[in-house]
């Protein structure tokens, strides 16, 4: 007999929507955004979910089910409506005052409900999560939710691997801190998660440029066998942002809320200096899907 949390919570969640696409690929603005829109519960990048998804392929499906499902509905939605768990850190990029009127933000950290009645207040909300490097196993994720929309962030391959470069998040010594969690503990050596079990006692001895080019191809493989998606290209949401959210709200079927436009209007072209002979120092084996999935960006 398996646990269940109940069909309210199936119901909201199967309707979520999820954020993903490669790091540095303009999620985060992209979250930004969507956390502004009418009715939008929105969590960024929940370190639990980071573990829960990695784990999709070796629970059975209905003890998956149920921790996600306990999770968002449970734990992050019911909470969010109920004014708890909100980022009030006016610094942060994901800060809830960088979406929602103080008006909004006041009515919830002011009041006290109960869940019952903070569910029903937010019966019509909905949830939504970023994260990104997920996308090998959105698949499943939608598979278990069909209802489920993905918004899937799309970026060129020279801007994408320079700004990973950047970061220095897969330099020899970052990679070698298990920055990247959840990992694999590989011989002593940290393995992120979405690598997959073939290429990990390889993931060591691989070039800083060459681990930015695999999690390149990994987080563009999978976009193809994901249904219910809408793929925006970074390079459209720079250039022409009022009509790329404008498509995203047509296709949610949700309304601006106060703090859109403003956010639409700090979208600027960047002319940041690259490196735009990147791609030959991949290995031949990587260039190759690099190349190929950089075209569809």
């Amino acid at each position: 007999m398996n646990l269940e949390i109940s069909k309210e919570a199936y119901s909201k969640v199967n309707a979520a929507v999820i954020i993903s696409g490669s790091a540095r690929s303009g999620t985060t603005i992209l979250g930004k955004l969507l956390h502004s829109f009418e009715g939008v519960e929105y969590a960024f990048e929940p370190p639990t979910l980071f573990t829960l998804v990695s784990m999709i392929n070796s629970m059975t499906s209905a003890n998956w089910k149920v921790l996600y499902e306990t999770y968002l509905y449970e734990e992050f939605f019911s909470g969010a409506l109920a004014g708890r768990g909100l980022n009030c850190n006016r610094a942060d990029d994901s800060s809830i005052y960088r979406v929602k009127s103080e008006r909004c933000v006041n009515e919830r950290l002011n009041g006290s409900v109960g869940k019952v009645e903070a569910l029903s207040n937010g019966s019509n909300h909905l949830l939504a999560y970023k994260m990104p490097d997920i996308v090998p196993f959105l698949p499943k994720i939608t598979s278990y939710y069909p209802g489920t929309r993905v918004v899937m962030m799309r970026r060129e391959a020279v801007g994408t691997l320079n700004s990973l470069i950047a970061k220095g998040w897969f330099s020899d010594e970052n990679a070698a801190k298990g920055m990247i969690l959840p990992c694999f503990n590989v011989n002593g050596y940290p393995v992120p998660f979405w690598v997959e079990e073939h290429d990990r006692e390889s993931w060591q001895g691989m070039s800083e440029v060459d681990r930015c080019a695999y999690y390149y191809v990994r987080v563009n493989e999978g976009v193809d066998s994901i249904e219910n998606k809408i793929e925006i290209k970074y390079g459209d949401l720079l250039s022409a942002p009022e009509a790329v959210i404008g498509k995203l709200l047509d296709y949610l079927g949700l309304e601006s809320g106060c703090k859109t436009e403003e956010i639409i209007s700090s979208i600027k072209p960047t002319s940041r200096v690259r490196n735009m002979d990147v791609l030959d120092s991949i290995s031949p084996s990587l260039r190759e899907r690099v190349e190929y999935f950089s075209s569809q960006s």
